[in-house]
């Protein structure tokens, strides 16, 4: 039988990210002290970077290139002139022009957002920097993270992960949503179960023991799995994998009865839950000292009912492309050394088309950035104005993106692991963001603040039951279910009422 052949069109859609959109995508994410550092590297890897007043830097001048200066001799201006046209037609690509087709950075240069090198006023003071003496909790759990063997997506999820951590160490995030959002933001396709296998095979590994729990029974297991397996760690194991509900009630005869065992094993395994760490993360003091060891990304002031919003830039420099660069190879560029000029083009070519990139790209940076986080203060400007959790209103990332008509990993980027210093404490932007609950107006972390005020302000010989709290939120208004107070209750670490007493 002949072989028929045959030649098929097939149209297929791909997408692709050019360097400098990803560059720029790499650089939204960073924080503050992690951008200090990408550009003191690229500094000392880029002889084609400097740095624009390096006198009043922290940063030391760009590498000196390797040639000897040379005086203005009637030698070397006859040797250039043989080569002013070609030097010219080689550095063409020196035109700026060129580098507005992936980004309208001419727009945005024209686009005043105050994001200048000094954008912070003569007013504001400069904090002492001592929190790079000092490590914070997601780099110490990042540290170990990087002795893993991990492949560079697994890696990026779980640096992902650790950045969603709240101050005690615990997710309020569920696999599903994470999912969605590793999906969004980093192009990672990512099946709940997969994350799950992520958490518990590394995570919960970390130290301290009991990070990235999602509520306090799980957080308290991961630590006893941690240590050795005597009779009454097994019996503690027990209780909390069984008789939870038994436990948090106080139950404890009903324990003593389904387990058959004796009031001093049962007192035995109680002590070894009690001595338990239920906030693995920072402690409240531990987090007040903190907020002096943040080096904030933003800084925002009120005047009246005003609110002014600046970059901290005040550690970062304006770069520029070196001055003496161009110049020093133009001695490369004469006759006898005509061989090395076709390399040297290309050096010279590579170096100053990546840094122009690097000036243009950390400009859009800026301006990306001041948008975003100009937007989340206006749209929880109440606030801000008040600093009460209960002036906080319901927000999304799509809310911000779609106001913006940008990205919703852009927001998440802007809004990951950076911290915002306000005249009422230095807070993390995630922190702004909350689901809504009942018609939609109310947001999730009010709810949580009049739950914790309801409950510090009771009778501690007579505490609130979660009915009682659903009761005086009804009546107030809030139409939750009791498993919702329950749920939040518990996100708070706040234990049922007989165990209030």
């Amino acid at each position: 039988m002949a072989q028929r052949h045959s030649l098929n069109q097939k149209q297929v859609g791909k997408q692709t990210i050019s360097p400098q959109m990803r560059l720029f995508a790499h650089l939204l994410k960073m924080t503050t002290n992690d951008l200090e550092e990408e550009i003191k590297k690229e500094l000392e890897d880029n002889p084609a970077l400097a740095v624009e007043n390096p006198q009043t830097s922290d940063f030391d001048e760009s590498p000196e290139t390797p040639f000897e200066e040379h005086s203005d001799s009637e030698d070397i201006t006859s040797e250039l002139s043989l080569n002013d046209t070609l030097l010219d037609d080689s550095t063409s690509f020196l035109d700026e022009s060129q580098y507005e087709d992936d980004y309208d950075f001419q727009q945005e240069r024209e686009y005043d957002y105050k994001t200048s090198i000094n954008n912070y006023s003569a007013d504001d003071h400069i904090k002492e920097r001592d929190y790079a003496d000092k490590i914070t909790l997601q780099e110490h759990l990042l540290a170990q993270v990087s002795l893993f063997n991990l492949n560079e997506e697994d890696a990026e999820i779980l640096k992902y992960l650790i950045g969603n951590l709240d101050d005690n160490g615990f997710f309020h995030l569920d696999n599903k949503t994470f999912s969605f959002d590793i999906w969004n933001s980093y192009n990672i396709k990512k099946t709940p179960e997969e994350i799950e296998w992520l958490i518990t095979t590394y995570l919960h590994k970390l130290d301290p023991a009991g990070i990235g729990a999602r509520n306090l029974r799980e957080c308290f297991l991961i630590q006893l799995q941690r240590r050795q397996p005597t009779c009454s760690v097994k019996v503690a194991i027990h209780i909390l994998e069984q008789y939870y509900t038994e436990f948090t009630k106080k139950n404890y005869e009903k324990i003593l009865v389904q387990l058959n065992i004796s009031k001093a094993e049962l007192q035995n395994a109680l002590s070894e839950i009690t001595n338990l760490d239920p906030k693995p993360g920072f402690s409240s003091t531990t987090i007040e000292e903190a907020n002096d060891l943040i080096n904030p990304d933003f800084f925002l002031t009120i005047e009246g009912d005003q609110l002014k919003l600046s970059l901290n830039t005040q550690f970062i420099p304006k770069l520029i492309i070196n001055p003496n660069f161009k110049k020093e190879y133009r001695y490369l560029n004469t006759e006898k050394n005509i061989k090395m000029r076709n390399e040297a083009e290309r050096f010279l070519k590579e170096k100053i088309d990546h840094a122009q990139t690097l000036i243009d790209v950390l400009s859009q940076r800026e301006m990306t950035m001041y948008r975003i986080v100009y937007e989340i203060i206006e749209f929880q400007k109440a606030y801000f104005l008040f600093g009460n959790n209960e002036n906080m209103i319901p927000m999304k990332l799509a809310d911000i993106a779609e106001k913006l008509e940008i990205d919703i990993s852009t927001v998440s980027r802007v809004s990951a692991n950076k911290y915002i210093d306000t005249p009422f404490g230095t807070i993390a932007l995630k922190q702004l963001f909350s689901e809504s609950i009942g018609d939609g107006d109310v947001s999730s972390i009010k709810v949580k603040q009049l739950i914790y005020n309801y409950i510090d302000n009771e009778d501690k010989t007579s505490p609130y039951t979660d009915d009682q709290i659903c009761q005086y939120l009804h009546k107030n208004g809030y139409n939750i279910a009791r498993r919702t107070v329950t749920k939040y209750r518990e996100q708070l670490l706040l234990p049922v009422a007989r165990m209030r007493k």
